[in-house]
């Protein structure tokens, strides 16, 4: 297939409501969309080529836009594809999402990668606007080629469920702690996730003896490991920081350095009331040699938010140390935010989810090992949606709400208190007026 652009010819245009249909004008080498005051526009114009089953196809378009404040939202780039009989890999649309400006006169760029499903015949690729005022969009160039399959990004992940506490002392808690190394390392592992507190092996002791981070021996004992098995190590452990404590994940790279370190953010209120422990207020990126990933840690999991700022900032794979945590909800966090998400747990069972929701990867002695491929984030429906839903050349989905309303009214409502009007009731049991919560 030639890499032409296929802005000239026929296409059609799609207007579901008349009233809303944008102004659409096509000349030798241009698609023009506009749209007048009214911000609720929708429309798009189409046009069909052929697809082979099974082939991976790239979509590349380049436009100037004028009068869009957020291009996810208004411009729309698809492709539907047409399937001549239903099979199990049925999909809907595939929607561009990843765009970047080219130049300063600001020419704007966009490339979706995607493969056509099981019984496809054609495809229909359909440039679009909507949602938004004085608007104008002019499609200059779309090229609709062959691609080449994506190369595999395999990585092999080693959780466990561990509790140091039970070891029964200081040397018995080391062996173990090898032992498991020693395991992710002839497992082949890429990364090993330990449990949180993974270094407390007296449970609950006084975290205030706490020594600095890289005297630390769990640390220690990491990076050596690290070293040895070309793995990145994940040892979460409690960190002192001056004269402040942290819950704190200590990510080690293959050399046994210290890359980076993630403070829980979110704590189970006996580590700040019980153990001295205080929050952290950062979500950092780690960029390893196979891919993105980020950690969230035991109580941030009941935040579903964390987790999917942490996808919107890029993870394909979540890191979740923890003492305990409810299997209900993981597989929503792994579907709504298109992740792999790997949990390791002092009392819990440990495991690794793919981004249909499922458990993945198998027993091997202390460990359970799991093979994934980054590049197969497969949503579990043919039409899943969400601010993640998954494309194959980029994280992000378009925004299909007419504005962010949803997040500007959850901060207002997260901010403010609640403003119920109770009859309070002092204990002498004496109403004592209102009281506003």
């Amino acid at each position: 297939m030639k890499s032409e652009s296929i802005i000239r010819g026929t296409w059609t245009p799609h207007f579901p409501n008349p009233v809303l249909a944008p102004a659409f004008r096509q000349e030798e080498n241009a698609l023009a969309l506009g749209s007048g005051m009214e911000g609720r526009v929708f429309g798009y114009v189409e046009k069909r080529v052929e697809a082979l089953p099974g082939v991976y196809y790239r979509l590349n378009v380049e436009f100037s836009a004028q009068g869009i404040t957020d291009i996810l939202r208004s411009v729309l780039c698809l492709v539907e594809w047409e399937q001549e009989r239903e099979t199990q890999e049925r999909r809907a649309q595939e929607i561009m999402s990843a765009f970047w400006t080219q130049d300063e006169c600001g020419t704007i760029l966009g490339s979706l990668l995607c493969r056509a499903p099981l019984g496809t015949r054609y495809a229909r690729i359909q440039l679009g606007l909507r949602y938004a005022d004085n608007a104008k969009i002019v499609f200059r160039s779309a090229v609709w080629s062959q691609a080449q399959s994506p190369l595999p990004r395999g990585v092999k992940i080693g959780v466990c469920s561990w509790n140091p506490a039970k070891a029964g002392g200081e040397d018995t808690y080391e062996q173990q702690l090898v032992r498991l190394l020693q395991s992710a390392g002839d497992a082949g592992c890429d990364i090993m996730l330990l449990p949180e507190f993974c270094d407390t092996y007296q449970w609950r002791a006084n975290f205030l003896s706490t020594v600095p981070l890289l005297e630390n021996k769990a640390v220690r004992v990491a990076s050596l490991y690290a070293q040895k098995h070309q793995m990145y190590i994940c040892a979460p452990v409690v960190e002192k920081d001056g004269d402040i404590f942290y819950n704190t994940s200590v990510l080690l790279d293959r050399g046994g350095e210290v890359v980076g370190k993630y403070r829980k953010t979110h704590l189970y209120w006996p580590e700040a009331c019980n153990w001295a422990l205080t929050p952290g207020d950062e979500y950092p990126v780690f960029k390893l040699d196979f891919g993105t990933i980020r950690i969230q840690t035991c109580y941030d999991n009941w935040n579903a938010d964390v987790c999917k700022l942490l996808a919107l900032k890029g993870a394909e794979l979540i890191l979740m140390p923890n003492e305990g945590y409810d299997p209900l909800i993981m597989p929503a966090r792994a579907v709504d935010n298109r992740i792999y998400l790997a949990i390791s747990s002092l009392a819990f069972e440990c495991a690794v989810y793919n981004t249909k929701g499922e458990k993945t990867g198998r027993d091997e002695g202390m460990l359970r090992v799991a093979d994934i491929d980054l590049n197969e984030r497969i949503p579990p429906y043919p039409v899943a949606g969400g601010s993640c839903n998954y494309a194959m050349s980029a994280r992000r989905s378009v925004h299909n709400s007419i504005s962010n309303r949803v997040y500007m009214e959850l901060l207002h409502e997260i901010n403010r208190w609640e403003e119920v009007q109770e009859e309070f009731v002092d204990p002498r049991g004496d109403i004592r007026g209102d009281l506003v919560r």
